[in-house]
């Protein structure tokens, strides 16, 4: 993972709401003040007491990602979409982490999925701006890593066919010497 991609995602997560979040929920403040001490662990522990799934799953990814574990953030941002599928904040927070990791496929789904979220969830006129400018800065990203992952395909289709061929071509030269043996002609070169 680049440098710009890491600040860019730190930016993003501290954009995304996490200290409004420390005000829905009492449990929350545990796990936000441990967060803040850096002390993970206890944050995490914190989120048991969590009682919206959404909320939980979104101190969840926080902490996870802030501790250096992508695949597991991902994974609590996908929990909490099960929860919430039209949640802005996981739907970005699962996009960037996914488009971090080199997801392309998961990224093109959480990318339509977000789409499809924002056109059907209403929402305030600055929060749906906000959102959309978000989702505009983060999409297009998906199409570099869908077009990197079918170069890639593509790649390993040629190569699983030049070494078939390469095979088949052995399995020939193999079958005519065999042949050329039994039919008991001399083994000479001509020249």
């Amino acid at each position: 993972m680049n440098a710009w991609r890491v600040a860019e995602c730190a930016l993003a997560l501290c954009l995304s709401g996490a200290p409004a979040l420390a005000q829905q929920d009492p449990a929350v403040a545990e796990a936000n003040t441990a967060f803040e001490r850096g002390r993970y662990d206890l944050a995490w522990s914190a989120t048991e007491a969590i009682t919206s799934d959404e909320l939980r799953a979104s101190w969840r990814f926080h902490v996870l990602y802030h501790a250096g574990n992508l695949a597991g953030a991902l994974e609590e941002a996908l929990v909490g979409l099960r929860a919430a599928p039209d949640s802005q904040e996981l739907l970005q927070n699962a996009l960037i982490c996914s488009l971090t990791l080199g997801l392309g496929e998961r990224s093109g789904q959480l990318r339509s999925q977000w789409r499809a979220a924002l056109d059907r969830r209403p929402l305030a006129d600055d929060a749906k701006a906000s959102w959309e400018s978000s989702y505009a800065r983060y999409a297009p990203q998906v199409d570099v890593l869908l077009e990197r992952d079918e170069r890639a395909a593509s790649r390993a289709r040629a190569a699983r066919s030049l070494s078939f061929g390469g095979a088949a071509g052995v399995g020939v030269l193999a079958l005519l010497l065999g042949l050329r043996r039994r039919s008991g002609q001399p083994h000479h070169a001509t020249g």
